[in-house]
């Protein structure tokens, strides 16, 4: 969700500043001017450690070399993978495949041009296979948000759309795929291209492919659109069918922290942090502690959620960041008159992001 809405800031900043982005080029040969050749194999089994999406090509990544390759972007070695990568597309036929992965390792070595670039190679060469678009579009969507021009970034979303719908259309089952797609229509303004009845369309074909998350993202959906009956609905239903799943409770608890129902969140959001998984604590510390700070409910009880966050931060995208959380305990601090306390976590948090506005701010005024 961070990536789109960043996008959207820098898409209505510098709608006139298209002519000045950055469209990946490609030429498809490799280092030594030899000619890039898909070469993909078609009578081996898929197997599926190799990228995230939920089916493959059949013979995708099959083969010691990928399988080596893999492992060290796995394990966090992706220079070395880099490096066994160009090798492989300098001495063997499946230069599509290759393409695949290293745009894969440069997007891990933050070298986001060439990630983007790798991964239109990767179209070219694999035209049909629907993992080549899905990586195109990630190394796309990474190009936006965290490429030195984020002026581009006006210019290569209708690319990174493109890449992406292309990618579900050649595989129906990839869910991950379908979760981008569904974030960007649902978070992204209207402005931008944000449209939460094709949103709502999309959750439920979701569901055709994964019950439990199209269920989850209807109801994110009809939140978002202000139809809360029904969201509370699919998340009582979904706290049922999925109780494994804590962020149906989660979920459930900013419903009713919106509708000022307080005591009733209380006691979801305490479901989801009792519910296995990380995400779903998390999430859940974080949006009770917020409420209780918003509201002016129970600063001290705020700070101890906060405190619990930010001893063990779930590991996964997209959590809240610990700058964010930091201000959130600062200004519960500070209705507490526990001034002192409050500035070392302000301070804190601007060591976490020396940008944070928001914390920034709070110190100035305190």
């Amino acid at each position: 969700m961070r990536i789109f809405l960043a996008v959207a800031l820098v898409l209505i900043a510098g709608v006139g500043a298209l002519c000045v982005a950055n469209q990946p080029t490609t030429e498809l040969v490799d280092a030594t001017g030899a000619q890039l050749t898909a070469g993909l194999p078609v009578d081996a089994p898929a197997p599926d450690v190799f990228c995230d999406d939920a089916a493959v090509a059949p013979g995708l990544f099959e083969g010691a070399a990928f399988e080596q390759v893999a492992r060290l972007i796995d394990t966090g070695r992706a220079h070395e993978a880099k490096q066994r990568l160009v090798e492989i597309l300098a001495s063997s036929e499946r230069d599509g495949e290759a393409c695949i992965l290293l745009s894969d390792a440069c997007r891990a070595l933050g070298e986001f041009d060439e990630a983007a670039d790798y991964g239109l190679k990767a179209v070219e060469l694999l035209p049909d296979v629907g993992v080549a678009h899905h990586t195109y579009a990630k190394a796309l969507a990474d190009k936006m948000i965290q490429g030195e021009n984020r002026l581009a970034a006006a210019f290569l979303l209708p690319k990174w759309k493109a890449a992406l719908a292309r990618a579900i259309e050649l595989e129906p089952a990839n869910v991950d795929a379908r979760l981008e797609q569904l974030t960007f229509y649902t978070y992204m303004p209207a402005l931008i291209g944000g449209d939460l009845e094709r949103a709502l369309e999309l959750s439920t074909e979701l569901e055709a492919y994964d019950a439990r998350k199209g269920k989850l993202w209807t109801a994110l959906v009809c939140q978002r659109s202000g139809d809360a009956p029904r969201a509370i609905e699919l998340c009582e239903e979904g706290m049922v069918e999925f109780p494994s799943d804590g962020m149906f409770a989660c979920t459930l608890g900013s419903l009713f922290a919106e509708a000022e129902r307080f005591d009733d969140a209380d006691v979801a959001f305490q479901r989801a942090r009792d519910t296995w998984g990380s995400e779903a604590r998390g999430r859940a510390l974080v949006a009770q502690a917020t409420m209780h700070v918003e509201h002016g409910l129970d600063h001290e009880k705020a700070i101890a959620l906060l405190d619990e966050y930010l001893r063990n931060p779930p590991r996964i995208a997209l959590m809240p960041p610990r700058a964010t959380v930091l201000v959130t305990k600062g200004r519960a601090l500070e209705a507490l008159g526990r001034a002192r306390e409050a500035r070392a976590a302000y301070e804190d948090a601007l060591r976490a992001d020396p940008s944070h506005a928001a914390a920034a701010e709070a110190l100035e005024s305190l």
